[in-house]
């Protein structure tokens, strides 16, 4: 994908808002299309032809977060619905998720969860029991470590 404003926006206003909105919105793009890589600076800017200090400092002003924390973010969201899956391990929903080390994405699930995803699997658990079983809620979630 290459970004198409290269600091000017399609009216030809060089660092107009629009070209570091669509710079941002094309950076948030690749990383939720490809959260399950290991995370490069240098290759995401070299993707978008821009200077890797500009992306993160307009990513910072436009989304209001870093691009790491982003990518943290966006690999939690996909982990917090494979955790309602019991069938996968804490584990193997790590590796699906992008991350090498479980301790890691432990430690990371918990910063930006406030919970450990073993304590979220569980309470999880609890809310779905009685309502409908688990095997339903992962037919219907389509969840499946294959997709990943």
């Amino acid at each position: 994908m290459r970004y198409q404003g290269r600091g000017q926006c399609r009216t030809g206003h060089s660092e107009c808002g629009c070209a570091r909105q669509e710079l941002a919105d094309a950076a948030e793009k690749l990383v939720r299309e490809h959260y399950r890589e290991k995370f490069s600076l240098v290759s995401l800017a070299d993707t978008l032809h821009v200077d890797k200090s500009y992306l993160l400092r307009t990513f910072k002003l436009v989304k209001g977060t870093t691009l790491l924390s982003f990518h943290n973010q966006v690999r939690c969201e996909a982990a917090r619905e494979l955790l309602t899956c019991p069938e996968f391990s804490v584990s193997s929903i790590a590796s699906a998720v992008g991350f090498v080390s479980p301790a890691h994405f432990s430690h990371i699930f918990r910063k930006y969860n406030g919970v450990t995803p073993s304590e979220y699997r569980e309470s999880c658990l609890t809310r779905l029991s009685g309502k409908k079983t688990m095997e339903t809620f992962c037919k219907q979630l389509r969840c499946g470590i294959g997709r990943f």
